[in-house]
């Protein structure tokens, strides 16, 4: 999962030990992302420019070591308040446009679930969201070939719990990673498909679960692109 507190420790870090461009470059990375950000952007955007600003007097030497030293230090202090204020929704929208998903794609096992769906993943901040499909209304069903993540819904709870036919058509026609939304697991999926499919049984852990998801993804990547690196020198 990622954790926004450990993102903020990281930014707030940067600060402290003088590299102030490199966390302006990265809040300013992170704001941009998500349109709830537009007030702290607008205030990130004045403290770049006083920096710049500053950086330049330091440079000419038309600024005193006092006034210097004040003005470094309301910088820093907007900086850090900018970090402090930044909402969580908005490091994860950050997080999910610039990770491995770009196309999710969700199957729905009742109809009256497609709301439901819609509501945990808004176009505000999934914009590459397939609409959710109601597995009755497609016989024909096929795999998205560009879904880069295949969300089964599972809810409501059934008496009997076995592999749902659609959801073992879809591991075996794509490669994408699966995740399988449930008020419990499936022991068949659990013991067959344990490296395939993962697991998340409520609103809170869907996008927690989604998040560990692309940490490990991403580094499964690096260390792929790692060996192969290795291997040609």
């Amino acid at each position: 999962m990622i954790d926004t507190k450990i993102f903020k420790a990281e930014i707030r870090k940067l600060i402290e030990d003088g590299e102030i461009q490199k966390a302006i470059k990265k809040l300013m990375l992170v704001l941009e992302s998500s349109e709830d950000a537009e007030e702290s952007l607008m205030d990130l955007s004045l403290a770049k420019s006083r920096w710049k600003m500053y950086k330049r007097k330091v440079t000419r030497g038309i600024i005193s070591p006092t006034d210097g030293e004040l003005t470094e230090n309301k910088i820093i202090n907007s900086l850090q308040e900018i970090n402090k204020e930044i909402k969580d929704n908005v490091i994860y929208s950050y997080y999910f446009k610039n990770f491995v998903f770009q196309t999710i794609q969700i199957v729905c096992r009742k109809k009256d679930r497609i709301k439901d769906m819609r509501k945990l993943f808004p176009k505000k901040y999934f914009k590459h969201t397939e609409t959710p499909i109601y597995i009755n209304d497609l016989l024909d069903f096929k795999v998205l070939e560009d879904a880069d993540l295949i969300i089964y819904d599972n809810f409501p709870r059934e008496d009997s719990v076995s592999m749902p036919p659609i959801l073992e058509n879809i591991i075996k026609e794509s490669a994408a990673p699966i995740l399988l939304f449930s008020p419990e697991n499936i022991s068949e999926i659990h013991e067959f498909y344990s490296s395939r499919v993962y697991f998340a049984n409520s609103e809170f852990s869907i996008h927690s679960r989604i998040n560990e998801m692309l940490l490990y993804l991403k580094y499964k990547e690096a260390s792929e692109e790692g060996k192969t690196s290795d291997q040609k020198e």
